[in-house]
Order: C-alpha cells, then sequence, then structure tokens
C-alpha cells in the first residue's frame, strides 16, 4: 500500500519493467507492481476512481479499458450488448465508457497513482456490412453518421470510403477453412461481416497511426490490437514504427508504445502467433487452456512445473506472451475450454498458479455476471439508453455487491491478495519445487511460498523449506493481516526456514514477506 505522495513519486522514478522495448513488449508498470487487469466494459469515471482508491492500494500495475471509439449502437433484447465496442463508426473517442475528456482525465488520474493504460484498440474493421444510421434503429455511440451496405461503406467521421477496404481482394466472409489453408483469406477476407479494413494502404495507415497518437498524447502506456491475426504483421509494423515516442513526462525519453496482438492460435492454423512477437506480445490463449486442464484433473496439477517457453504448444518466451485464465471472448463460450469466474475455487486456484508461477506478464479478468453470450454490462435501463451502471463495493470486504451486477474478480480477497505475491516475489527465482500426485508447490526464493492440492484429500508438508526468515505467516488464500494477526490461518516458519502445515482438498496455502506478522 502505498503511504504518501512522496513514496508516489520515488517510485515513479524506478525503470519499468521489460525486456525489449523496441519490439513494444515492456509494459512499462512500476517495478513493484506487474499485474494488469482488464476492467471490461468499465465507465472512464470509475476507472479513475478504482486507480485511486483500490488498484494503486493493492499494487496492480495497469487496467485494459474496453475499445473508445466511436461505436455502432443497437438495442437486443431490452439491452446494449457488449458486442458493439468492436464495431466502429469512426476513431472519434466518444463510446459508451465516456467521452474524450473523460478519458483524458481518467488516463491522467491513474498515470498520477502508478497505474497504467493499455487501451483495446480496433484496427482491422469497422461495423458488420449492411449496418447503417437510422436503420432499423441503428445509430452511433457519438454524433457521425455511417453507412456499410455493400457497395456504399461510407464512414465520414474517419473518412473512409468503399477503396479504403479490401472488398476488390476478398469480397465474402472467411470460411471456415480458411483458418487452417489460406493466410491470405483470413487477413483480407470479412471476420464475421465486419468490413475489413485495407491497412496496406498509406491513406489507411496514416488515420489508424492520427488515432493512436491521439491515445498516446493522453498518456496511454500501449495498446491491445484486437483482431490482429487478420492484419498482415507487416503492416501493423510500419504503423507501430511510425507512433510518436510515450509522453516523456509520465515514461522518460524514447519510450515505445506496450503493444500486445490478439492473435487465437491453438495450433493447427495457417496463422501463428510468431508472426507477431517481432511487434509486441501474443494473447497466448493457450496458458488459459493449459492450466485449466490442470485444474480438471484432464493433465495432473504436478505438470505445471514445466509451464513457460516450450510447455506444450503456444507457450512461447516470457516476454512473448500475455498470459491470462480467461478472456471475455472465450468466458462467453457455450461451453467454455477455460476456468471462468463462474467455476469458485477452480478458478480461483488457476488465477493463484498464474500469479505466484515466474512466467509472462499476467492479465486478471474483472467480469460482470451473464446469462448470454450477448449481454452487455449492467445499465440503468431504456430510459437512459442502457447506460452503464457504475460497480456498488461492499465496505467491509472491498468487493462488489453480487445484485450490483458486477463481478469484479480483481477485487476478490484471494486474487488481490495474490497479486501482491506476484509482486513481492518479482525477481525471484523459483526454487524448492515439490510434485506430488495433484500436488504442486514451490518458492519464490526468500520471497514467498505457495502450495496447491488439486485432489478430494488433503495434503501435509512436513517440514518443507519455504526459503522464508523465521516467524509467523499469513495464509493469504484464507485470510489476511488484520491489526497483528492473522484473520485465517497462520504458518510458523523456524529459523531454518521450515514449515509444517496441511492444504486442505482442491484448494492452496500461499504466504509471503508481506504476509509476515
Amino acid at each position: 500500500m502505498m503511504g504518501s505522495k512522496v513514496m508516489f513519486l520515488s517510485i515513479c522514478l524506478l525503470v519499468a519493467i521489460g525486456v525489449n522495448a523496441d519490439n513494444y513488449d515492456d509494459p512499462h508498470t512500476w517495478l513493484n507492481r506487474t499485474v494488469m487487469v482488464h476492467l471490461f466494459e468499465w465507465k472512464y469515471s470509475d476507472i479513475a476512481n478504482e486507480c485511486e482508491t483500490f488498484l494503486a492500494k493493492y499494487n496492480y500495475g495497469a487496467v485494459q479499458i474496453s475499445p473508445p471509439n466511436e461505436h455502432l449502437v443497437l438495442y437486443e433484447n431490452n439491452d446494449l450488448p457488449w458486442y458493439v465496442r468492436y464495431q466502429p463508426v469512426s476513431y472519434k473517442m466518444n463510446s459508451r465508457s465516456g467521452k474524450d475528456y473523460e478519458l483524458r482525465d481518467m488516463v491522467q488520474r491513474c498515470n498520477a497513482v502508478g497505474v497504467r493504460i493499455v487501451v483495446d484498440v480496433v484496427l482491422n474493421h469497422m461495423v458488420g456490412i449492411g449496418q447503417a444510421s437510422g436503420k432499423n434503429g441503428v445509430k452511433s455511440s457519438g454524433d457521425s453518421s455511417f453507412n456499410g451496405n455493400k457497395g456504399s461503406e461510407q464512414f465520414p467521421g474517419v473518412p473512409y470510403g468503399p477503396s479504403d477496404f479490401n472488398d476488390q481482394f476478398c469480397d465474402r466472409n472467411i470460411a471456415d477453412g480458411d483458418y487452417q489453408s489460406s493466410k491470405y483469406n483470413v487477413k483480407t477476407c470479412r471476420l464475421v461481416g465486419l468490413l475489413d479494413l485495407d491497412q496496406g494502404k498509406d491513406y489507411t495507415r496514416g488515420k489508424i497511426r492520427d488515432y493512436l497518437n491521439a491515445l498516446i498524447s493522453f498518456g496511454v502506456a500501449g495498446f491491445r490490437v484486437d483482431a490482429a491475426k487478420h492484419m498482415w504483421p507487416a503492416d501493423l509494423k510500419i504503423i507501430l514504427d511510425s507512433l510518436d515516442d510515450l509522453r516523456v513526462d509520465v515514461f522518460g525519453k524514447n519510450q515505445r508504445p506496450f503493444v500486445v496482438h490478439e492473435v487465437i492460435d491453438r495450433g493447427g492454423e495457417a496463422i501463428t502467433f510468431g508472426d507477431y512477437v517481432e511487434v509486441g506480445r501474443y494473447t497466448n490463449f493457450n496458458f488459459g487452456a493449459d492450466v485449466t486442464a490442470a485444474m480438471w484433473r484432464q493433465i495432473d496439477i504436478a505438470d505445471l512445473i514445466n509451464m513457460g517457453p516450450g510447455y506444450k504448444y503456444g507457450n512461447s518466451e516470457s516476454h512473448d506472451v500475455l498470459n491470462f485464465i480467461d478472456n471475455h471472448d472465450n468466458q462467453r463460450d457455450a461451453q467454455p475450454y477455460v476456468l471462468t469466474y463462474k467455476d469458485g475455487i477452480k478458478y480461483k486456484m488457476a488465477v493463484a498458479f498464474m500469479l505466484a508461477w515466474d512466467y509472462g506478464y499476467p492479465r486478471v479478468m474483472s467480469s460482470y455476471a451473464f446469462t448470454s453470450h450477448n449481454q452487455g454490462p449492467p445499465n440503468n435501463g431504456v430510459d437512459s439508453g442502457y447506460e452503464t451502471q457504475t460497480p456498488r463495493i461492499n465496505p467491509d470486504d472491498e468487493t462488489c455487491y453480487p445484485d450490483s451486477g458486477w463481478v469484479c474478480e480483481h477485487r476478490w480477497p484471494e486474487i488481490r491478495r495474490m497479486a501482491q505475491f506476484r509482486n513481492v516475489g518479482t525477481g525471484a527465482a523459483i526454487v524448492e519445487t515439490k510434485t506430488d500426485k495433484e500436488f504442486f508447490a514451490f518458492a519464490r526464493n526468500k520471497r514467498g511460498y505457495i502450495a496447491l492440492r488439486n485432489s478430494d484429500y488433503d495434503y501435509k508438508l512436513n517440514g518443507v523449506n519455504t526459503t522464508l526468515p523465521s516467524g509467523t505467516y499469513c495464509d493469504i488464500a484464507h485470510g489476511d493481516k488484520v491489526n497483528g494477526k492473522c484473520s485465517g490461518i497462520s504458518i510458523k516458519v523456524d529459523s531454518k526456514g521450515l514449515a509444517t502445515f496441511t492444504v486442505q482438498p482442491n484448494n492452496y496455502v500461499a504466504f509471503h514477506l508481506g504476509s509476515k506478522l
């Protein structure tokens, strides 16, 4: 927890973590803040408040925000669905989350307390073909008109016209078979009917560059590039290399934007994640799937001792990947192949492993509750135009009230405390690994210790080497350090760093220097 403005300013001088800034993979977070959270569909004013009152307090390092572009508005099932954010009308920053001045204010306020902003940007396409303002109640989130009808394709808010799209190269949707056989079609044809922009044109690149530079001028740290898999890496490199450096007053001199490309590559396709690692990180959908498989006992959790570069398909070098358990897309699958907030302790264990293990840049999902795929965030109803509601916080435990509709996994005590575990463990090697059937434990050398039991039977550890200094530690999986005492389980470490304790069935134990009494 930050104690004063002086501490904020001094920590601000620390060099951001990362490896190859020239390759856009440095997240520019403070050294003691190494976790990003995706505040999916939050309003800018609420994000700013969250940075100041919660994220800085628990040392979260960055926020991924929903696309800020002016977007399609249409209503279905008495709701404004979430997917409209991914159908741009223009690059004006007037979205469901707020207007441009609210976005600028949020970025400044979050930076002031050491929380970086990563913007989800939609550069591959505009609205779906056939969508047009004034047709069947369709409109934009701002004041721009648009016509996405075939042959018209007019977006005066940019402006874009028919020649700025890829229709001349592929005038159809991507077919299922294209993904295995044709890079060209996947990058040139329309993704589920969305009008596909031609990033090979200097004009189109220029409009995208101006949009991203405007965001950089606000003080953002970087971008998550939506649907990057559907754009040529060479075109993306030209666009990225043409961008301004990040703001000197926030990040220092000669700092390039952090970039992570949404490339869904789980193997067997013509397009691979390796095509993109020279221009940033890649969204590692394989990580969440592999950890989920362990939690579902499809593989033994002990197998995760090998998690890292080369572990099964898609797990690239640590500085190439953004790791996560679930995201806003795959958590909505009819039968998700990953754990989600609906899976209780299994989900908490999966996130705990991600945050304790030394691999990649981790992103925590923060959801709202949903029962259908297209359901939008909690809103104030039709009379307000389905204005997004502000999350309501329980002052007793700092979680979001369930009846508010917001899940706020990042506020769950188990997850926010594991974010601190990761920060404490940053830079410490993984040592003293211990595996058994459905059991995995390890230390972050002299910083922390975690043990995970994925079985219906408990597991007793007798005199295990935690590598920690002697003393009494609070198990952060089941409580916190409150007024000099543990609110949950306490664990004693002797003068040799040894401890004896039991891990309950389908549960975990974790403690670190910061949880020492």
